[in-house]
């Protein structure tokens, strides 16, 4: 009941703010074309000069940035009127995820921190990435209602009214059914005037944006089954006639999909399938594109991640078409002037996640507490070994091995990191504990504290060997999949069929047994996308986590997550999350002894399979033969 009036207020406070906010110069103007109603921002953007060029600013993938958001805003405002000083029109523009990534999304749900800063900066439209879901849908809702409380609405150095971007997603919608989750993330959605497209009038000419959430992104996201979601290229099909319709003189995509994959990835079946489309914003992959990715005359680009890049894409409108003018990613400068309200939105949430951390952990999120020559490489080698990884696993290990409380043979224990989880390299030099939490940012335990916790969960040793199978058959395929192990090690054969390589598993030194139960220790995120990896293998990595009795675990959450105090932690209420005993394990310096082989797969290759398969197959086709014979003879 507390939680229904506690909505209640907030919207009642969000109703009442949104008069003053859309009632400023350079507003969102609604026109109803057909069933769907459609924003138009008009206003300051472009001079009464035209080149017939539109200048495109864009970013995506951002995470919570804040400490990058002063000069980042700074620069997006001087681009943008160097750019309108000579004529072009300028739209502004992000790829998805602005949310999650540094501890400053501790503060994302109560003060809309990141969809503030978008407004500060000037941003036109954005569209969801798989990570501004981490929240759940009824805290993203409150994050949304929460920019209109107070002066959140407000630039905080000016105090004018900011206007803030529209959401552009046009593949999701909240569910009719689900409880009240969906209801409270339908009612956001209304509110927030989130639409498939929109059209900006830039110096005399129109640009129609709309935006797409990827499958694979989607998948993997906390919205899954969650909302309603619709194929990106179907969704496209059905959004760009209606763009067109308005009279659009350019067609942008922001897709939060992602483009590594090149040719065959989801922005490049896009491109092909919608060719109308001028220039796909890709998200997702974290990927700086310096040079266009053409797909026919799409153009598909990408700033990266963490707001390190501005990109910058000029549209030309010719009597011949569209054309693509020059095209940039450009570094915030260092000696720019930070922006006054970015850096006093910065400054407040620096103080109260300092104030939060202190109270937690006894210390502050900027204490050192390591430093390195180099920093651990993060990537996996052509022989499977991630230096980090291996080094986050070894983390995950001490942690579960010392913690009380938890029944369980610890001669069998596995750690397991997927290379998905880390989110980026820790630095040379000293080590913070916000270092460590950036690289390993991902998920939020039951009380909100952001960092997935630790979960031990048994597996049997046939489905650990279903894992190690996984590894050498298709984890290859996305290097994020792919399991680094501390505990355990394989062998396998490259040359035999896919998901039929492994020969030995071995964990701690022996040989593991298929009916045994062994306890695994991982992050909640990857725990909980387990069953992800069995529809990615077609069932084949089907999974089912038990506790030490072998029983199925219907809710990991809430009974699998790692209770309790341990010497030093200062958790007297909180789980343990993988990025503070990755913490832990540099500050105080544990040493565990590499007495696996690393990387933990070893391939023992032959080819004397190929002969044996080679046999069975030889031996199935007479048999067929001889059978067709048979049944002529018989029909004689």
């Amino acid at each position: 009941m507390k939680h229904s009036v506690k909505f209640s207020m907030l919207l009642l406070a969000a109703v009442l703010f949104s008069s003053s906010i859309f009632s400023q110069k350079g507003e969102y103007k609604t026109k109803t074309v057909g069933n769907v109603t459609i924003g138009v921002k008009t206003g300051d953007h472009g001079t009464d000069r035209t080149t017939n060029t539109v200048r495109v600013l864009f970013t995506g993938d951002l995470h919570s940035c804040a400490d990058k958001w002063p000069g980042l805003t700074a620069f997006i405002k001087q681009e943008r009127k160097a750019a309108e000083e000579t004529g072009c029109g300028v739209v502004t523009l992000d790829a998805g995820d602005m949310m999650f990534g540094s501890l400053y999304s501790a503060f994302s749900e109560i003060d809309a921190p990141e969809y503030r800063q978008l407004a500060l900066a000037g941003y036109d439209a954005f569209v969801f990435g798989n990570h501004d879901f981490d929240l759940g849908l009824t805290s993203l809702a409150y994050m949304f209602y929460n920019r209109a409380v107070g002066d959140n609405s407000k630039d905080p150095a000016t105090k004018e009214n900011l206007f803030f971007p529209l959401n552009v997603t046009a593949n999701i919608e909240a569910k009719n059914e689900g409880g009240d989750d969906n209801k409270n993330f339908a009612n956001a959605l209304k509110f927030i005037n989130h639409q498939p497209y929109v059209i900006l009038e830039r110096a005399g000419m129109k640009v129609g944006v709309f935006g797409v959430l990827g499958r694979n992104a989607y998948e993997a996201s906390m919205a899954n089954g969650r909302i309603m979601y619709m194929d990106p290229v179907e969704t496209a099909k059905k959004v760009i006639p209606m763009i067109q319709a308005k009279g659009a003189d350019f067609i942008i995509a922001l897709s939060h999909s992602g483009a590594m994959a090149r040719e065959n990835s989801e922005d490049a079946r896009l491109a092909r399938e919608c060719p109308e489309i001028n220039l796909i914003i890709s998200g997702h992959d974290h990927e700086a594109i310096f040079q266009p990715f053409m797909v026919g005359n799409t153009a598909i680009v990408s700033a990266g991640a963490n707001g390190t890049l501005l990109g910058e894409f000029d549209l030309l409108k010719t009597p011949d078409g569209v054309k693509a003018g020059p095209y940039s990613l450009k570094s915030v400068p260092e000696d720019i002037t930070p922006d006054p309200g970015a850096t006093i939105l910065f400054n407040d949430l620096k103080g109260k996640v300092a104030d939060q951390f202190g109270k937690r952990f006894h210390s502050s999120p900027f204490d050192v507490i390591d430093s390195v020559a180099a920093p651990l490489s993060m990537t996996t080698d052509e022989n499977g070994f991630n230096p980090m990884d291996y080094d986050v696993a070894k983390a995950i290990f001490n942690a579960a091995y010392f913690l009380k409380g938890v029944q369980m043979d610890t001669s069998k224990l596995i750690a397991i990191v997927p290379a998905g989880v880390l989110r980026q390299q820790l630095p040379s030099g000293n080590i913070t504990y916000s270092d460590v939490f950036n690289s390993l940012s991902l998920g939020r335990d039951i009380n909100k504290n952001p960092g997935s916790p630790l979960v031990i969960c048994f597996l049997t040793g046939s489905e650990i060997k279903k894992i190690c199978e996984f590894n050498a058959s298709v984890a290859f395929q996305n290097p994020d999949t792919y399991m680094t192990f501390y505990g355990l090690n394989y062998e396998y054969n490259s040359a035999m069929p896919k998901m039929f390589r492994i020969k030995n598993v071995y964990v701690h030194g022996k040989k593991i047994e298929s009916s045994t139960l062994y306890p695994v220790v991982t992050d909640l995120y990857t725990a909980n996308n387990i069953s992800l990896a069995g529809e990615k293998s077609h069932g084949f990595l089907s999974l089912d986590p038990k506790d030490n009795t072998g029983k199925p675990l219907i809710d990991i959450e809430r009974q699998c997550a790692i209770r309790g105090t341990s010497e030093g932690w200062f958790l007297d209420y909180a789980d343990v999350s993988e990025w503070y005993a990755y913490a832990v394990y540099l500050r105080d310096k544990v040493v565990l002894p590499d007495s696996y082989p690393v990387p933990a797969g070893k391939d023992v290759r032959s080819n004397a399979p190929y002969f044996i398969w080679g046999a069975v197959v030889l031996i199935a086709l007479i048999g067929i033969i001889l059978s067709l014979k048979s049944m002529r003879r018989k029909k004689k």
